[in-house]
């Protein structure tokens, strides 16, 4: 391989192929991003076996070829070589990429581009094309609702159903569950098709995601879902099972209901939150509405209390309810609604959140008891 590049494309390329690269990988070539130069362009690819990231920036090839270079190191180098032309050339006999800027010369070390892993075929059974910005928005809404526990691997996934009228995505680690509905046609679908799609691979492409309208395309096989756009191609591994039916613990009936604005009620169960004591082993903030406002508390022995009374809306009987404080600052964070309405099934019921302005999406939160 002999080519000729920039510093800014090869900081690129590198940048996001390193992104699905693990600091416990369990064989060494898994370290290591795959550079392969053909037909005017230099190709990045890397995996963990489970996400796998492929993008390509434009090179000048003097000789086609490919190697694979160790991901940190070569990043760090590249970072740090001055803005001009940066020329590589491999060496199949000593294992080395030579790297030559003006009168300097840098080498490194590389690894057998014949032991790294195939890329998986995008080709899936159908397309689905989305939005960047919409697509980011609704993983900020609720990737973070799924577990992190390894024990309950579906759980920590968020699940993707296509049908021909809508895109849904749920995600729930059994304490709280997010769900954002979009209706959208899709003509190639004639029944519903579900997958679950890790929580770590969605917020990974989250990074990669633009802030603009442009598309990105979503295809699904047995082994693997794939999103791509003009920039990357990004895969990963569903998990297997079948999601439970999160339908069953969405209540049909409330209570009460309030609306309230959002830029009240999160800094006041910020502010009570800091008077939650790790050493006490909770993080409970309790809420009671009342007339037309909402009170937030929080008790601690050893930090002392906090009492703040909030202006809402209330419908239906007076509510006591406590819940867990972080569930709720996640909730309201990853909103971004200047107003909410929340629905209570009673004081020891779930808890329902919708933004007033975006009636798609909701965030279930069980309450703790007391």
């Amino acid at each position: 391989m002999k080519i000729s590049s920039s510093k800014e494309n090869l900081v690129y390329g590198t940048q996001i192929a390193q992104r699905c690269i693990s600091s416990r990988a369990p064989l060494p070539i898994l370290n290591g991003i795959l550079l392969t130069a053909r037909d005017h362009q230099l190709t990045f690819q890397a995996t963990d076996l489970d996400l796998a990231i492929e993008c390509a920036t434009g090179v000048e090839v003097l000789e086609e070829g490919s190697v694979v270079v160790p991901a940190r190191h070569f990043l760090e180098i590249v970072r740090r070589l001055p803005d001009q032309t940066i020329h590589l050339e491999s060496d199949p006999q000593t294992k080395l990429l030579i790297l030559t800027y003006g009168s300097a010369q840098f080498s490194i070390n590389t690894l057998n581009p014949d032991e790294f892993p195939v890329f998986p075929n995008i080709n899936g059974n159908f397309t689905q094309e989305i939005k960047q910005v919409l697509l980011k928005e609704i993983i900020r809404q609720v990737a973070f609702a799924a577990s992190n526990d390894p024990i309950r691997p579906l759980f920590t996934g968020v699940m993707l159903e296509i049908a021909p009228h809508h895109l849904l995505f749920v995600a729930t680690d059994t304490h709280r569950l997010a769900k954002r509905k979009i209706e959208q046609e899709n003509p190639e679908i004639e029944q519903p098709v579900q997958t679950i799609i890790p929580a770590r691979a969605l917020n990974e492409l989250y990074r990669l995601l633009k802030d603009e309208d442009l598309p990105i395309k979503i295809s699904i096989t047995d082994t693997h879902i794939t999103f791509y756009t003009e920039d990357f191609i990004f895969s990963t591994r569903p998990i297997q099972g079948y999601y439970p039916d999160y339908k069953k613990v969405l209540p049909e009936n409330y209570q009460c209901k309030i609306l309230i604005n959002t830029t009240e009620l999160l800094p006041a169960i910020e502010r009570a939150s800091l008077l939650i004591s790790t050493k006490e082993g909770n993080s409970i903030v309790h809420l009671t509405i009342k007339e037309n406002y909402l009170t937030v508390q929080s008790n601690s022995v050893d930090l002392g209390s906090v009492h703040e009374e909030i202006p809402a809306t209330r419908e239906g009987q007076e509510i006591a309810i406590a819940f867990n404080a972080r569930y709720l600052i996640d909730a309201l964070k990853n909103m971004e609604a200047e107003q909410m309405a929340i629905e209570f099934t009673g004081n020891l019921g779930p808890g329902i959140i919708r933004p007033v302005s975006e009636q798609d999406y909701l965030y279930l939160l069980l309450p703790i008891r007391t």
